[in-house]
């Protein structure tokens, strides 16, 4: 189960919280998406939730 389905929203409802289409939205949810922050920031927004970003030394 997704965030988007646990939040209840349907593709089309995200995309459009989103300013988006519903066929990005596939396309993020099975791979298909290379994804910007920009675009993170925007999946995260319109589920009501953080964005955090953590950087760390490699090992």
């Amino acid at each position: 189960m997704t965030t988007r389905t646990r939040a209840g929203l349907t593709q089309a409802e995200h995309a459009d919280r989103m300013g988006s289409t519903q066929s990005v939205i596939c396309a993020v949810e099975n791979g298909g998406q290379v994804l910007s922050v920009s675009t993170l920031w925007r999946i995260a927004h319109a589920l009501n939730l953080d964005l955090t970003i953590d950087m760390a030394a490699a090992s």
